[in-house]
């Protein structure tokens, strides 16, 4: 259960970003934006403790990374949870080695931050997706696939014709051949046997 007295840090240099994510989850308590490390500093020192930090990586004046060292320094440091915009390969683990608690991608649905802010606020625990899911999920937007065509490659995996994916995702078979192009050159294929192939070395299918 949330306390109307959770207070939250939030170390990002995005305004935007950081007044949209206060409004989204405004309902479990007060939420301080810190665009830098300095700025996260000056706020620890002069505002009551805060429950816990939702850490950006990457800062105007430094690696987010550079706030562990300065949190180790104080009596009772909040629980950090990682926000990252880019999931790169070695950084989940990374954040464990320096202390987070958690590690989420900033593209995550409000119900899964809020259910890792629960996880490490209200019941001392931690939040880590698996490195393998990480991995995908980064996968697929440097590549530029749509959820829809993630959805298309994974019928054309199972085996199904361009008319019965059709069928299956309600959508017309010519929107079905679209997809499947697009996926040919993000993947750089030519066909669907090689896209299938290319798609499970690089783990976006199973």
């Amino acid at each position: 259960m949330w306390s109307a007295r959770t207070r939250i840090l939030l170390v990002d240099e995005h305004r935007l970003f950081g007044e949209c994510l206060k409004k989204s989850i405004r309902a479990i308590g007060d939420i301080t934006i810190a665009s830098t490390l300095r700025d996260a500093a000056i706020a620890m020192d002069t505002q009551p403790r805060f429950d816990l930090i939702l850490l950006d990586l990457k800062l105007p004046d430094g690696d987010g990374f550079r706030l562990f060292p300065l949190l180790e320094k104080r009596k009772h440091p909040p629980p950090v949870l990682v926000l990252s915009g880019q999931s790169l390969p070695g950084e989940l683990e990374r954040c464990r080695q320096m202390g987070a608690r958690g590690y989420l991608n900033k593209r995550s649905e409000t119900d899964e931050m809020l259910r890792a802010l629960d996880l490490i606020i209200n019941h001392d625990k931690e939040y880590w997706p698996s490195p393998g899911e990480t991995e995908v999920r980064g996968g697929i937007r440097r590549l530029g696939i749509t959820p829809r065509q993630l959805q298309v490659l994974q019928l054309v995996a199972e085996g199904y014709s361009n008319q019965e994916i059709g069928k299956e995702l309600g959508i017309a078979e010519a929107t079905v051949k679209s997809h499947l192009t697009a996926l040919f050159q993000a993947l750089h294929v030519k066909n669907r046997s090689a896209c299938v192939f290319s798609a499970r070395q690089i783990g976006l299918i199973r």
